[in-house]
């Protein structure tokens, strides 16, 4: 992409070296609409389809059972507990993500330790602007090459599940 000339790197050359991320704090920073509580709730129900579905085919490409242990009600109270979190601080819901459960596959790194220091990693670079401003730049195209292999990958194992 940057040899074709798609890349603009000028919010990186503008960007700070340290950046703080912005987080809305409830009821001081924003005041919760309840009526669009209403109406975005349902929402959860599909979150929680989601869910059983990332976990069940994520104990399939593991081959330990994620359902029993350790527990789909821990794994649903352990995205509940991180979505109420979130919207305290004015983020966006959690949910397991399909694509994490193909990045797993064609990984083969299920280790929590790994996904851990991943974790830890991904809050650190965050405060990095030039980081989070060079990641902005990459462009739709490649964006969507990415995309059609992870979405693949998820098709792929939720026939493996069905078959």
């Amino acid at each position: 992409a940057v040899v074709f000339g798609l890349v603009d790197f000028t919010a990186v050359y503008e960007a700070s070296w340290f950046a703080v991320p912005q987080f809305k704090i409830i009821f001081r920073d924003y005041t919760p609409d309840f009526t669009a509580l209403i109406t975005i709730a349902p929402i959860a129900l599909v979150t929680m389809c989601e869910h059983i579905g990332d976990h069940t085919s994520l104990s399939n490409i593991i081959g330990r059972n994620l359902i029993e242990d350790p527990g789909l009600h821990r794994t649903m109270l352990g995205d509940g507990i991180a979505t109420f979190v979130a919207g305290l601080i004015g983020g966006p819901a959690n949910t397991t993500y399909g694509e994490n459960t193909a990045v797993v596959g064609m990984t083969r790194v299920a280790s929590v330790k790994v996904i851990r220091l991943a974790a830890v990693f991904a809050i650190i670079v965050g405060f990095f602007g030039k980081f989070t401003a060079l990641v902005s730049t990459i462009p739709n195209a490649v964006l969507g090459g990415v995309s059609l292999l992870l979405y693949g990958f998820i098709a792929v194992n939720g026939l493996k599940v069905l078959i």
